[in-house]
């Protein structure tokens, strides 16, 4: 055999060997769920299957299993190994998973990009120990624009996987200008309606060249949307029957207004680039310029639905709370009147209730003990004294003071001559 041919043979074949799973993915994931980025993936408790990704000319997608996780973020590990260049690689991918309700999750993908295939994977070679931070090599914090919805199959129709389109498409614009990332295509005379459906929009293109369109019927279902700074970010779900070539099943879009005029950005799937905005997106996106305002939706711009929600959350807790105060409040008055009525009863009985021998007895024993108050004098302070008082033992008698007479001055000399003669 040709050697050229025996290498070219290597570097598309695969090798099937079978990878026990040490991790499970959270419960809610479990049977198919769309992702904006991947497209369909089905998941049962440990294994991803059918994940798309062009690891050679003839491997577009690999099965994964759950590898190893921490906290939200999980690893995954191909269940077969790549003959690549000569040498079995295997494949691994860091996922960064958030619960946004029951049939929707967000994620980032914690990988870097591989240049050889365009996209975010690390392959190393197979029995090679690899930790978690060798694959989960993308700077954190990532942005915060790049993230990736995924929503349960089905879904979407039935309207538990859409959300409510942020404040910036809740308009109506009658000139709509789209433009190629580089503003070398236009496409005028379009329109845009974000009004008609809380939920979704609609876009009317005026016959403008395919690269400038990512929808065929132009209507969009919202699946979730975050505002950063002053820019949102929102991923929309295509509502054409099929798509492919230059439409997309997932978009997202970048939104800044100015006074009255919406400018925007659309990419492919989701917004993989932090740097884009309003105004500005790397190639193939699109630009979209809206003026002509002649309707708007938005009830409360500032707040938005989010702030109505808190207000209601809060309005709720103090109802409750007053209900429990009040509650108390009755049942301590209660409790209070049932006591006095309770104390009425007896004092009534007990007045019409005959007095017993024994009660008596028991009346004039504590009449006894009860001590008594000395007698009140009205020259005498009022000292309660412990002494016991005598009343057989009399009182003194105060002994009469010795008092010398005085006598007139001439009636002593008349006296003193009388005693001489």
């Amino acid at each position: 055999m040709d050697i050229n041919i025996f290498l070219s043979l290597l570097t598309t074949t695969v090798l099937i060997r079978k990878i026990g799973a040490a991790c499970t993915f959270p419960d809610e994931l479990r049977g198919t769920w769309v992702s904006s980025h991947k497209g369909a993936l089905s998941f049962n408790d440990s294994l991803i299957t059918e994940y798309p990704i062009q690891m050679s000319a003839v491997v577009s997608a690999l099965d994964f299993n759950c590898h190893e996780s921490s906290g939200r973020t999980y690893l995954i590990k191909s269940t077969t190994a790549v003959i690549a260049f000569g040498q079995l690689i295997d494949a691994y991918i860091c996922l960064d998973l958030y619960r946004v309700s029951a049939t929707k999750y967000k994620y980032f993908i914690g990988t870097t990009v591989d240049s050889s295939i365009n996209d975010y994977v690390k392959g190393v070679m197979t029995q090679t120990n690899i930790s978690m931070s060798d694959a989960c090599n993308r700077a954190t914090p990532y942005a915060a624009n790049t993230f990736i919805t995924l929503v349960k199959d089905g879904e979407i129709y039935t309207g538990s996987a859409q959300a409510s389109c942020p404040s910036d498409l809740r308009a109506v614009y009658s000139t709509v200008v789209i433009k190629n990332s580089d503003d070398t295509t236009t496409c005028s005379g379009n329109s845009y309606d974000g009004c008609s459906q809380k939920l979704s929009f609609k876009s009317t293109y005026q016959a403008c060249a395919t690269s400038l369109v990512f929808s065929g019927s132009g209507d969009f279902y919202c699946l979730h949307s975050e505002t950063i700074g002053d820019v949102t970010y929102t991923i929309v779900w295509n509502n054409d029957t099929t798509v492919s070539g230059t439409t997309y099943r997932s978009t997202c879009l970048a939104t800044q207004t100015s006074g009255s005029v919406l400018y925007a950005t659309e990419y492919p799937e989701f917004c993989r680039y932090s740097n884009q905005t309003g105004s500005s997106v790397m190639s193939p996106g699109i630009k979209y310029t809206m003026s002509s305002q002649s309707q708007t939706c938005v009830i409360n711009k500032t707040g938005g639905q989010s702030g109505f929600y808190y207000f209601l959350i809060v309005l709720g807790i103090l109802l409750v709370a007053g209900a429990v105060f009040l509650g108390v409040v009755l049942y301590m008055k209660y409790k209070n009147k049932i006591r006095m009525m309770e104390l009425d009863v007896y004092t009534k009985e007990s007045k019409s209730r005959p007095t017993t021998s024994k009660e008596e007895d028991q009346s004039k024993k504590t009449s006894d003990l009860t001590p008594k108050l000395p007698p009140i004098f009205p020259n005498k302070p009022l000292i309660q004294s412990n002494e016991t008082e005598n009343p057989e033992t009399p009182e003194p008698e105060p002994k009469p003071a010795n008092v010398e007479r005085i006598y007139p001055e001439d009636e002593g000399q008349a006296t003193a001559e009388n005693h001489c003669h």
